[in-house]
């Protein structure tokens, strides 16, 4: 019985987590959004494919996937994402970020010393 406790602890293991997922809409963004959330959490979805990302969300559920427009190669963007992401969930707690860009990671290391 032990087993099965611990087997479903693993598979939890992102439960009540909030990510926030650039490039989420296809590819390995998209197959990390729905594992994030089969482990529990909630998402954000940035990206600039906006029907894909959008259909990304409604297949994996609108109750813990949402999607916003995020082009990472500008700055404002990428804050409208954050700020997004606080103001729905009311926090963040995992970043993975497959759209490397200068302004994602100023503004990250900006608000998280």
């Amino acid at each position: 019985m032990a087993s099965v406790s611990v087997l479903s602890a693993a598979a939890r293991r992102l439960e009540g987590k909030v990510a926030l997922i650039t490039g989420g809409a296809s590819g390995i963004g998209e197959y990390a959004a729905k594992l994030f959330t089969k482990h529990g959490a909630k998402d954000m979805i940035a990206d600039i494919q906006d029907d894909l990302g959008q259909s990304v969300c409604k297949n994996i559920g609108p109750l813990v996937a949402s999607y916003i427009h995020c082009n990472v190669t500008n700055e404002a963007h990428v804050q409208n994402a954050l700020d997004s992401t606080m103001a729905q969930y009311g926090k963040l707690d995992i970043m993975f970020n497959l759209q490397q860009s200068k302004h994602f990671n100023s503004i990250f290391h900006h608000q998280n010393p």
